[in-house]
């Protein structure tokens, strides 16, 4: 905060969803980069969040990035994010659904260098 101070720029040091709920801030954007594959319930972070932004940008693995993973997948070999903290490995399908069923619209995509990339915005 020392090193990074300007007019326009606020840290702040809470939950996420909390401090939106005790503010009456709206927001354009809401930037999830390698974020959701660690959660428990994606879904509900994004249904949650929607009615404080307007747009959602979307970055996680891309499960189609190597077809030996579809292989690994089937014999319930371990996988390239085997670690403790990725719960998910969402192929571009299931993340699909996901923004979908958190009532976004997925308005770009992009699968570029191993990353899927969404650009959304919540649906009407």
């Amino acid at each position: 905060q020392q090193n990074f101070f300007h007019d326009n720029l606020q840290f702040i040091h809470a939950e996420a969803i909390t401090y939106l709920r005790e503010n009456t801030h709206r927001f354009e954007v809401l930037i999830l980069s390698h974020i959701l594959e660690h959660l428990d319930s994606p879904v509900v972070l994004l249904k949650d969040f929607k009615i404080f932004f307007s747009f959602f940008y979307i970055e996680v693995p891309d499960f189609e990035r190597t077809p030996l993973n579809h292989y690994r997948h089937e014999l319930n070999s371990t996988l390239i994010y085997s670690d403790s903290d990725h719960i998910w490995e969402f192929d571009r399908i299931e993340i699909t659904n996901i923004i979908n069923e958190a009532g976004l619209e997925i308005l770009d995509r992009e699968y570029r260098q191993g990353v899927q990339k969404y650009w959304c915005k919540v649906a009407n």
